[in-house]
């Protein structure tokens, strides 16, 4: 029978037809994942760089500030009252005892009681 023989064609090439797309659709699975993992080593890579929490210094507002041996970077100038100031703008504002800046302008010593 010549109809039987084309259909036995047709199946097989259906077959190879759905092998192909089943291949195909594998190949575009492993892709995406291929992408989603480089991508999660990334942002994996970025979170790692950031700080360790243990490197965090956390303060109540209250008690000691523990530095646990870090320092304090960045402290802009200020003339405000309760601003922090660095050792270098404190050295400069200070007359050195061994005589090494003369001093300069009035002494002003208050009120004088007598």
């Amino acid at each position: 029978m010549p109809g039987a023989n084309i259909s036995i064609y047709k199946a097989m090439w259906l077959k190879i037809v759905n092998l192909t797309m089943m291949i195909y659709m594998m190949k575009m699975t492993l892709s995406v994942k291929k992408y989603v993992d480089v991508q999660n080593s990334k942002q994996d890579i970025a979170i790692n760089d950031k700080a360790n929490k243990a490197d965090v210094i956390h303060h109540a507002g209250s008690g000691n500030l523990d530095m646990k041996d870090h320092t304090i970077t960045g402290i802009r100038s200020s003339s405000q009252d309760d601003s922090a100031v660095t050792l270098g703008d404190v050295k400069s504002l200070f007359l050195p005892r061994d005589g090494s800046r003369q001093m300069s302008g009035n002494l002003n010593m208050g009120v004088m009681l007598s």
